[in-house]
């Protein structure tokens, strides 16, 4: 799974690899916003930051039930 978006200053959009560039296993979302490492949401000053929760989510539908509860 790769996470990107369009909007970060350190990674260019152009060098963000496509499907046709990846194996058919490869999940790639990019996102509109996000800025560099930043994946947040919300009001400045009440973030949300969604990055954490995208990733359990992805994971959790690969890995046994409770194994990332521990």
């Amino acid at each position: 799974m790769i996470i990107v978006a369009s909007n970060d200053p350190v990674v260019q959009y152009n060098y963000i690899p496509t499907e046709q560039d990846t194996s058919p296993h490869v999940l790639i979302e990019v996102y509109e916003h996000g800025g560099h490492i930043g994946f947040m949401s919300g009001p400045p000053h009440k973030p949300e930051y969604w990055l954490d929760a995208r990733i359990m989510n992805f994971l959790s539908e690969y890995l046994p039930l409770g194994i990332l509860q521990e």
